[in-house]
């Protein structure tokens, strides 16, 4: 198991699973489901440092956050109706 994006045919892999948008390519591919991402915290966390009452606050906070994906270190919110990324 790895999350790194291999050269499938040079690696002899004949199926993947992937948890994550499919880059244009010619593979193909079927959605399995979808995930529903939320931001949470401990409560120990938020009485040292605050509760962010906006996505825009948790640039302020310590956040463990994906390093891999288009926009690796950002997460996406609807805010006002519009995707925003944070």
């Amino acid at each position: 198991m790895t999350d790194a994006f291999v050269d499938l045919a040079s690696e002899g892999i004949d199926v993947v699973v992937r948890i994550a948008d499919l880059p244009d390519s010619n593979l193909q591919s079927k959605r399995l489901g979808a995930l529903r991402r939320v931001v949470f915290g401990a409560p120990s966390y938020f009485a040292r440092n605050g509760r962010p009452e906006h996505p825009a606050e948790l640039r302020q906070h310590a956040c463990i956050v994906r390093t891999i994906g288009n926009r690796p270190g950002q997460w996406a919110f609807q805010i006002d109706g519009k995707r925003r990324m944070v």
